[in-house]
């Protein structure tokens, strides 16, 4: 079963598979309603879409993605064990490594990354991108790099 983001369908106009709804309505307002008469929507489930944002803000990737992409990294979850989910989006891909969940792109990431955020006011570190002590912007940086070749850091 493919799981079919719209990064990849932009590439892959003709691909048979299944999305969420969200990526359907990117893809009417992007222009690309020809590209997706075999595509299948399905809905997810909250359980895993909690999940998800749940890993998603620890490796500090939440805020890099929409609510279209949460849901499609949660309906893979949900077929994790008879599914791959096509995107060349490369947050999504990371996120996805972390939830264990099969994936494949054109482009694909060769490190998964867990990342942190500074706020240079308060000199904290959090796993947010909006300091909540005191609202400012933070800097993004990586704490963690996995290389997927060999699942080492």
């Amino acid at each position: 079963m493919k799981i079919l983001d719209l990064s990849y369908l932009k590439k892959h106009p003709y691909e048979d598979g299944y999305t969420v709804k969200e990526i359907l309505e990117e893809a009417r307002s992007e222009g690309f309603a020809k590209a997706l008469g075999n595509v299948k929507t399905i809905s997810v489930k909250r359980e895993f879409l909690d999940k998800v944002k749940k890993v998603a803000e620890e490796i500090g990737v939440l805020g890099y993605l929409s609510d279209a992409d949460l849901k499609l990294v949660a309906l893979a979850l949900e077929h994790k064990d008879d599914c791959v989910l096509c995107t060349n989006d490369f947050h999504i891909q990371n996120l996805c490594y972390f939830l264990g969940i099969k994936f494949q792109g054109d482009v694909q990431i060769e490190k998964a990354l867990v990342y942190r955020f500074f706020c240079e006011n308060c000199k904290r570190i959090t796993n947010r991108e909006i300091c909540h002590r005191c609202g400012s912007l933070c800097k993004r940086f990586v704490v963690k790099e996995i290389d997927l070749k060999t699942n080492q850091p």
